[in-house]
């Protein structure tokens, strides 16, 4: 369950995004794919106390979204 619906949004936001980064050019184009770039660097791991902050504020602590979002966020640079 969880890795169906991980994998089906990260697919549903990943492939248009690439899409349109890869084939139109448009004003800010070469800051926001550095920024792709510069953000894929981080370790995963840096972002989790962030991530558990925002979670406790929407209580989705211990649930299937939680797990859900994360690995999609995670995950979602990995298609191009």
């Amino acid at each position: 369950i969880i890795s169906l619906a991980s994998t089906a949004i990260v697919i549903l936001v990943a492939i248009p995004a690439a899409f349109i980064t890869s084939r139109h050019r448009f004003p800010g184009r070469t800051p926001f794919l550095l920024l792709v770039l510069v953000t894929q660097m981080f370790a995963p791991t840096s972002l989790v106390v962030g991530l558990y902050r925002q979670f406790f504020e929407l209580t989705l602590i211990n649930t299937y979204a939680a797990l859900i979002l994360t690995n999609a966020a995670f995950n979602a640079g990995s298609i191009k």
